[in-house]
């Protein structure tokens, strides 16, 4: 009884070795999360999506582009808050489960104060963003004619250190495992996720002349991620009801799998850009390059699996010490430009309408896990075969009606994301559509709203490979935001 409870303990260490490469897809995609924020900066750049980077004359331009800062002439200080609805469809073997979540959260909080030099206009500025929420749920249900977690782990764990052996599911005879329960089980997930991921972005932005101004950020990023999954299969058919001492069959009601993680990242990283206005200031450019980021991770993971039988029996858990993992990630440099036209300027008949546009590529590839054990640097080799380069294009309108008609700017964008994926098959592209409002309260104070929607689809896989079990899964979130802008 002692061995085996020692040898549960062992179980974790040689859980970890065999499943590192089966679950390196997803392990990547927990590091690219942190490379490809959605974004609540304010209800402004949001409605604008990346296009905002065509104009930057507000305190988004911390985090767009800080030259944009030199655009600002008078102290702003901006507070908004935002609503993250998610659905979730996951579609595995042909039977697709929906779930929905919500949260609510701060989403910026910023200060920028303009000041003369001899130059011309500098501005300072500070400001909280929240850069990426990881609030999700999702779940999966099927009935499985042809595989099993239980059957896999049957075949592959070592035979000195068998898990289902563990649990009375399978046997090792003559140096094999034996087990039926290798199918035509019924098959249950239910996946939460909850965290994110915070700046705190200092910026200053100087005018060099009229026309011309370049700003520089030191951007802090810390945050947490969760993760808990309940796995079950489960005899829903009755087909092992009985137990045979040569394993031809077993007594099985639910296998379940207790899986846990809590991740926290803290990061620090920086930005260089500049503005040019040009035709009359009727045109403006811009270019932002972010450094990488040097991502500190800490990750522990617990797992338990017990099995209940059709007496009414259940095995005692075999409980894993928690496993700490530290490492850090660095992501690659992201350069992003902007080109916006204020076609008022040009046909002053069309009133203050502004058309704009943003760019945005990094090299995913260029991910790279360090100071690491062995079974995460390997992760790195998986990059350079599966990444590539990620290109980001977005399209804005922004117009201000007549003030003496009606005090209310209109804004609407249209963003198209590539996915980092070499092969399709892992994630599609994505395509985001977000509009909003400012209304004046009052001359120098604005009420912004937003709202946006997109998709994004991603295969998972269960246990095994993707021949396996794997399975789709499609979020489909709605992002609302308010925020009040006051300049003075």
């Amino acid at each position: 009884m002692y061995l085996n409870k020692l040898k549960y303990i062992c179980l974790m260490a040689i859980n970890i070795f065999c499943f590192t490469s089966i679950m390196q897809a997803q392990e990547i995609n927990d590091a690219i999360r942190y490379n490809n924020p959605t974004g609540y900066f304010s209800p402004r750049s949001a409605a604008l999506g990346l296009s905002f980077s065509g104009i930057i004359n507000d305190n988004s331009a911390l985090i767009f582009n800080p030259a944009g800062l030199s655009l600002i002439n008078k102290t702003e200080i901006g507070l908004g808050i935002g609503l993250h609805r998610n659905s979730t469809e996951a579609t595995y073997l042909g039977q697709t489960s929906s779930l929905n979540s919500n949260s609510q959260f701060l989403s910026n909080l910023s200060f920028v104060s303009p000041f003369h030099t001899g130059i011309g206009i500098a501005s300072v500025g500070i400001g909280y963003f929240l850069e990426q929420d990881f609030n999700n749920n999702y779940k999966i249900s099927a009935f499985n004619n042809n595989s099993s977690y239980i059957g896999y782990r049957a075949q592959n764990d070592p035979d000195t250190l068998d898990l289902t052996n563990f649990l009375w599911l399978s046997k090792r005879i003559n140096g094999k495992a034996t087990t039926p329960l290798t199918k035509n089980l019924q098959q249950d997930a239910l996946v939460q996720e909850s965290g994110g991921l915070h700046d705190i972005i200092g910026s200053v932005g100087l005018e060099l002349s009229k026309n011309f101004g370049i700003g520089v950020s030191l951007i802090s990023r810390w945050g947490n991620y969760k993760y808990s999954k309940i796995y079950t299969e489960s005899d829903t058919k009755h087909n092992f009801e009985t137990f045979d001492t040569n394993y031809s069959n077993v007594d099985l009601n639910v296998f379940t799998m207790n899986e846990n993680m809590d991740e926290t990242v803290t990061g620090l990283s920086g930005a260089v850009g500049f503005v040019a206005n040009f035709l009359n200031q009727s045109m403006r450019l811009s270019v932002n390059v972010n450094f990488p980021t040097v991502f500190n991770f800490s990750t522990e993971t617990d797992k338990d699996y017990h099995a209940t039988f059709d007496d009414k029996t259940v095995h005692p858990p075999i409980a894993y010490d928690t496993t700490i993992s530290n490492y850090t990630i660095t992501t690659p440099f992201i350069f992003s430009f902007g080109l916006s036209a204020n076609l008022g300027k040009i046909v002053p008949s069309i009133g203050n309408l502004v058309v704009t546009s943003g760019f945005k590529y990094s090299d995913a590839n260029e991910l790279k896990y360090n100071d690491a054990a062995a079974d995460i640097l390997a992760r790195n080799q998986w990059i350079l075969l599966n990444l590539t380069g990620q290109m980001v294009y977005s399209f804005g309108i922004e117009y201000d009606l007549p003030k003496d008609i009606v005090p209310i700017v209109i804004r609407g964008s249209y963003t198209h994301t590539d996915t980092p994926y070499s092969n399709s098959k892992y994630s599609t592209a994505t395509t985001t559509l977000a509009g909003g409002i400012g209304i004046y309260l009052a001359p120098n104070i604005r009420l912004d709203a937003y709202g946006r929607s997109y998709s994004t689809n991603q295969l998972f896989i269960n246990y095994g490979d993707i021949n396996t079990s794997s399975f789709q899964l499609k979020n489909s979130p709605i992002d609302l935001g308010l925020s009040l802008v006051f300049r003075f």
